[in-house]
């Protein structure tokens, strides 16, 4: 698991994903995963104060 915190997530999805270091990540991730990386995105809705 690849955890990353964004403040754009229209940056993200959109021109982060078509920079040369991800996209030769994904293509060499082949060889060592058993299928595609699965990106998924989560928003935070509540966040709680540390006791």
């Amino acid at each position: 698991m690849l955890y990353e915190e964004w403040s754009n997530e229209a940056y993200y999805y959109g021109d982060h994903m078509k920079t040369n270091h991800l996209q030769e990540f994904i293509i060499a991730s082949r060889d060592y995963l058993i299928g595609p990386p699965e990106i998924t995105g989560w928003k935070i809705e509540k966040k709680f104060a540390a006791e």
